[in-house]
């Protein structure tokens, strides 16, 4: 992690902090500092550059880390819950026990120009995940459809078979 990043634009002391926890590989010092903060702490880490970096166990909470670069980094544990993430990149992140709930959290990818230059493992990654998202889509439109039609089915039902305690003849 270089000492000067030309996209950071979050808060420098917490930058500081950050930074020394991960030269020394120690992220409780990261922590204890989240601790003292307070409860409503939120760092303002905009813009950081975290790629390749072991953030094991981070408490991120709130976190603003808008723009941030996070490719490679192990987030193994680490919470980020709340935290905006608005343009933040994951290539490669190790992601598991990460703890994520955001009100609203959308994953956004961005389209290969030309998958011809791709390798072909990522283009058949690529194309195996394109077809998941299809087959998703269509399971989540069929479940729609069925539940529509069950809905109308009940309805003629009730229409042609009228309960014997109404009282139809008028």
């Amino acid at each position: 992690m270089a000492e000067a990043q030309e996209d950071f634009s979050g808060n420098e002391k917490h930058y500081k902090v950050l930074h020394k926890a991960l030269s020394e590989n120690n992220i409780a010092l990261w922590n204890e500092f989240a601790v003292s903060m307070g409860p409503g702490f939120k760092a303002d880490l905009k813009g950081i550059r975290l790629d390749g970096r072991n953030l094991t166990g981070a408490k991120l909470t709130g976190a603003k880390l808008d723009g941030a670069c996070l490719d490679g980094a192990d987030l193994t544990g680490a919470d980020l819950t709340g935290a905006t993430l608005t343009g933040a990149t994951f290539r490669e992140a190790k992601l598991e026990g990460t703890k994520l709930k955001s009100p609203k959290v959308t994953v956004r990818t961005k389209a290969v120009e030309n998958p011809e230059t791709l390798d072909p493992e990522t283009r058949r990654r690529l194309k195996i995940e394109r077809m998941q998202d299809q087959a998703r889509e269509f399971l989540v439109d069929r479940a729609k459809k069925e539940a529509a039609l069950e809905k109308q089915k009940a309805q003629v039902k009730a229409r042609n078979n009228p309960s014997p305690f109404t009282n139809s003849e008028r």
